[in-house]
């Protein structure tokens, strides 16, 4: 009989039964002796690993043929697989969690978490193509998600994948430029996703082939990371309906310069204030509250002072904030309906009074000392502009963040919760 030498399976994926070209098959596990069985076996997939079976063919005067070999392989799941080279297409049922996409078994194309208002679930198709000569304007890998269900409103949270070559040869032949590495921030602040709406209508993935409205991304710096281990782009964000995704860069000029963006809480209400170095047609401020850092709904609207070259003060109080942490965001309108978004903070909203509690020198090294009361052996929270949480035990009145990136944080105290803005240099 002809048999295929090699057969492939995911792990845990619906196998078929096996099938080689004569007639009168018997099926073996073994190269010689054994029970024969007329009827084509399918292959468990539990297990990974290769399993050698034989098949003979009996013709009419009842003679045996030969054995041909067939290995049935199982490959494994990997999470940390290797990035797809080549186009790949791949549908598979969305879990709670982080779900991979990865051609057989282990190249891999996408990754979905569900999250949001109206998490994606059910049967999502994945789609990665690479064009063959740099484009003028994006990253030559470029992506498709679809949802079979509410691809218009299903949310989730995406991280897609890109070699260091990839980004090289975009930065050939553009002036603004994409990480070159893992230390270049400047770059990585320029990495923006454009998001076009739909599916492509001739299946090319080409930028003219959707139809629908096209908008820009700007993900969170820190979830645009260098993955040592695996040598490869990690760039995640949140999406709300499900689209063609193009990686660029774009240096923007924003019409509204925002010095800072922070807050504090007094006595059971939170207050806002920010500041402008300059605006050109700013409507004004909406004001964006959550209790997770990815799902934000508007709370408000402070007026914008249209057109300014100075400096400008603004503030807000929210009167009923949300239990525990809120975290808080502005969205700067234009008189032309553009808009943008600033940093993220949070807030703990627990009842209590102002902080009483000072610290120097700030801004520090690293290294602060507390003032407005004794503090011995006191454990304490600090919270970055990003609603990152990190410990530290306060000995002597004194704590060192040494180890911490450069930023603002909010130290808050276990004990009464209050709190002080400090500055790590």
């Amino acid at each position: 009989p002809t048999v295929t030498p090699s057969v492939f399976y995911c792990q845990n994926a619906t196998a078929s039964a096996l099938t080689a070209t004569g007639t009168s098959l018997q099926w073996y596990t073994a190269a010689t002796g054994g029970t024969s069985n007329s009827t084509a076996p399918t292959p468990s997939t539990t297990t990974v690993g290769t399993t050698p079976c034989w098949v003979s063919q009996t013709n009419a005067s009842g003679c045996e043929s030969a054995r041909s070999k067939m290995d049935v392989t199982i490959n494994g799941q990997n999470d940390m697989a290797a990035l797809t080279m080549t186009n790949q297409t791949i549908s598979l049922t969305q879990s709670n969690g982080m779900t991979y996409y990865s051609s057989n078994c282990s190249d891999l194309i996408v990754s979905l978490m569900p999250n949001g208002t109206s998490p994606v679930s059910g049967t999502v198709e994945s789609q990665v193509w690479f064009e063959t000569t740099q484009p003028a304007t994006y990253v030559k890998r470029h992506y498709q998600i679809t949802p079979a269900t509410n691809p218009n409103s299903s949310s989730g949270h995406i991280t897609l994948y890109f070699t260091q070559a990839e980004f090289d040869d975009y930065n050939n032949v553009n002036t603004v430029k994409l990480p070159t590495d893992q230390n270049d921030a400047f770059a990585i602040s320029n990495l923006r996703v454009e998001k076009k709406s739909g599916s492509s209508n001739n299946g090319s993935g080409l930028p003219n082939t959707y139809t629908g409205t096209p908008s820009k991304i700007n993900p969170n710096d820190a979830e645009i990371v260098w993955n040592t281990t695996m040598s490869r782009w990690e760039v995640s964000f949140n999406v709300t309906s499900f689209s063609g995704f193009f990686v660029l860069a774009e240096s923007v000029v924003l019409p509204v310069e925002l010095l800072n963006f922070n807050g504090y809480t007094e006595g059971v209400v939170n207050q806002l204030q920010w500041e402008t170095k300059s605006e050109t047609d700013n409507e004004g401020f909406n004001i964006e509250r959550s209790s997770d850092g990815n799902a934000f709904e508007n709370i408000g609207f402070v007026k914008g002072r249209g057109n300014s070259p100075i400096q400008q003060n603004y503030r807000f109080t929210d009167r009923q904030p949300l239990n525990n942490l809120n975290y808080y965001r502005l969205k700067q309108m234009d008189v032309d309906g553009k808009f943008s978004y600033s940093n993220t903070i949070s807030l703990n909203a627990n009842g209590v009074k102002k902080s009483d509690l000072t610290a120097y020198p700030n801004p520090s090294n690293g290294i602060f000392r507390l003032k407005g009361r004794e503090l011995s052996n006191e454990n304490a929270i600090l919270i970055n502009t990003l609603g990152q949480v990190f410990s530290v035990n306060i000995l002597q009145n004194e704590f060192n963040i040494q180890n911490l990136p450069a930023g603002i944080y909010y130290l808050q105290l276990s004990s009464d919760k209050a709190t002080v803005k400090i500055i790590k240099e």
